[in-house]
């Protein structure tokens, strides 16, 4: 699955554990430049930024590993993104997952695919929503299908977007070894997390391929890195996907709701797995985009604003 890997030359990560203590945090520097721009809500004791627009049937956005919610937002042609053009007739909710954006890590600085999704029903109920359409992006797709296996009571569809759906192909790197390390992951990245900013463009060109990254994107994608936080959750997240994945994969013949997987053709890592999801799935309908790779929600928003309201309407 794509998730953003680097490619961390040997000089780069003896001077990073040089480093390692002395690195200031980077945290205001993204609240400088990227104020957050939701609000903040309450549940089981983690504060979850949230954008909320719009009324009408409920669709929660959850971004990919890692990510922010405005990643529903942000477009390669500079266009409405996905959260805009649900909300003129959905009651539309992105938030930053646990450890992400303005939204805080767990007690141990990261949480699972597992706690991730048993703290989605008491966000939705913070917010005064009993259910909705989950929309899910790569990890954000893992989340979804791991709530409607879990929580199946909250979720009234799914639309997954070049998810990463089986365990197999799931390869954490050494930068993610390390990072999860107790103790030793979150020094390291303290240190690391600045010193990545000149390998995100090539991770980011390469998720984006064959289309161009969005204007400025690198940069704030880079901004949202250079902090240990962010470093930390990605590492504990890729770590434990593929047997978290492994778990829940035979409960997927059971999920009864209206499902909907889109893929990009260019998604080599992607393609061959939701095909095969879509294969066990009873209710699910398979779109592949042709010439596109797998950052689906900033390359084609408007297919996917049109392919929830399909969905709702199965």
């Amino acid at each position: 699955m794509r998730f953003l890997f680097f490619r961390l030359p040997g000089y780069l990560l003896f001077t990073a554990l040089v480093l390692a203590g002395v690195q200031a945090l980077h945290s205001d520097d993204m609240q400088r430049t990227f104020p957050a721009a939701g609000s903040f809500v309450e549940v089981d004791g983690l504060s979850f930024h949230v954008l909320r627009q719009g009324q009408g049937s409920p669709v929660l956005l959850l971004h990919g590993c890692p990510g922010f919610a405005d990643d529903f937002r942000i477009t390669g042609d500079g266009g409405p993104g996905v959260f805009e053009l649900l909300a003129v007739d959905h009651d539309v909710i992105a938030i930053d997952r646990v450890g992400y954006g303005y939204t805080e890590g767990g007690d141990d600085g990261a949480l699972g695919l597992f706690g991730q999704a048993d703290l989605l029903p008491g966000l939705l109920a913070s917010l005064g929503v009993d259910s909705a359409v989950l929309v899910g992006h790569s990890y954000g797709a893992s989340l979804a299908l791991a709530t409607a296996v879990r929580h199946p009571e909250i979720v009234d569809g799914m639309l997954l977007l070049g998810g990463a759906v089986y365990g197999e192909g799931v390869e954490p790197g050494f930068l993610e070894h390390l990072a999860a390390v107790p103790v030793l992951g979150p020094l390291v990245s303290r240190s690391l997390a600045p010193l990545l900013a000149p390998l995100v463009e090539e991770g980011l060109a390469e998720a984006f391929a064959p289309d161009p990254i969005p204007p400025g994107y690198a940069g704030r994608f880079a901004i949202h890195l250079a902090r240990p936080g962010p470093m930390v959750q990605r590492a504990h997240e890729i770590m434990g996907l593929a047997p978290a994945l492994d778990a829940i994969a035979p409960a997927y013949r059971g999920i009864k709701v209206p499902v909907t997987i889109v893929v990009g053709g260019e998604d080599a890592r992607a393609l061959a797995d939701n095909r095969r999801l879509a294969e066990n799935l009873a209710q699910a309908k398979y779109v592949e985009i042709p010439g596109i790779g797998h950052e689906i929600p900033h390359l084609r928003a408007r297919l996917v604003a049109d392919e929830v309201r399909a969905l709702l309407g199965r």
